[in-house]
């Protein structure tokens, strides 16, 4: 079982990184919008007495985990389309691991886009002040993540047969997942319509379990945002196994 869950995210890892551009674009545009919005605003907005640029970060390296991982997800469609399933209907691999398979190597290659954004973020002034005991956090919290915001992909392409219709469903989840999982702004200042639906957004945990342990600053508790991120996690993963098996 482990040779093949291996063998299936690594092969997921190559699909995905064949195109460099596709990394190169991840990053680029996540670094665009660090730099605009966090030098840009930094002269006249600090929160709980850190710099914007500062408290940005944090949230942009959790928007740059939310695009690979979820779109990423639209290889189960390819692979469909191209017979790929077909020929593992042949060999002894379970269905739930071939789901997994895909999981491990969305999150291996989101999660490398993400520890390229953090890099150049500590380039730009972005400092920990314990980074020994910080950094490998953060990597278990963009692994963390990025995991559940895959099998959240997944469990949707599951239901889909061509790759536009799940883009464009895709556009209708994310991007208000994206603006409203306080990357940009403190919940706390929000309005109350905006907080509430940040509570149904799954990367708002992630953000802000990621400024916890990056700034000690959080709108949760961390252990809440923990707890959460591990049930959405292990929820949406059975759901996409679930709803993989069904379609097949």
């Amino acid at each position: 079982m482990l040779k093949n869950l291996a063998t299936l995210a690594y092969r997921e890892v190559l699909i995905l990184t064949k195109i460099k551009a596709r990394v190169i674009g991840l990053v680029v545009n996540a670094l665009l919008w660090l730099i605009a919005l966090g030098f840009g605003l930094n002269p006249v907005v600090s929160i709980s007495g850190f710099s914007y640029f500062a408290f940005l970060v944090p949230g942009m390296i959790g928007i740059n985990l939310l695009f690979p991982s979820f779109f990423g997800a639209s290889t189960l469609i390819t692979d469909r389309q191209f017979g790929f399933f077909k020929e593992l209907k042949i060999a002894p691999i379970k269905r739930y691991v071939v789901i997994l398979g895909k999981a491990l190597g969305l999150t291996v290659y989101a999660s490398f886009s993400a520890l390229i954004l953090l890099a150049i973020s500590f380039l730009l002034g972005f400092q920990l002040s314990n980074p020994i005991i910080q950094i490998p956090q953060i990597l278990g919290l963009i692994v963390l993540s990025s995991l559940g915001l895959t099998c959240l992909g997944l469990a949707i392409a599951a239901r889909f047969y061509d790759t536009q219709s799940f883009q464009l469903m895709g556009n209708f989840i994310v991007f208000p997942f994206f603006l409203l999982s306080g990357a940009f702004f403190p919940l706390d200042k929000a309005p109350w319509f905006i907080q509430a639906f940040s509570y149904i957004n799954p990367i708002t945990y992630g953000i802000d379990a990621l400024r916890a342990v990056s700034l000690g600053i959080s709108h949760l508790p961390l252990i809440l945002d923990l707890a959460i991120l591990a049930g959405f996690t292990i929820a949406t993963l059975l759901l996409a196994a679930w709803l993989f098996n069904k379609s097949e």
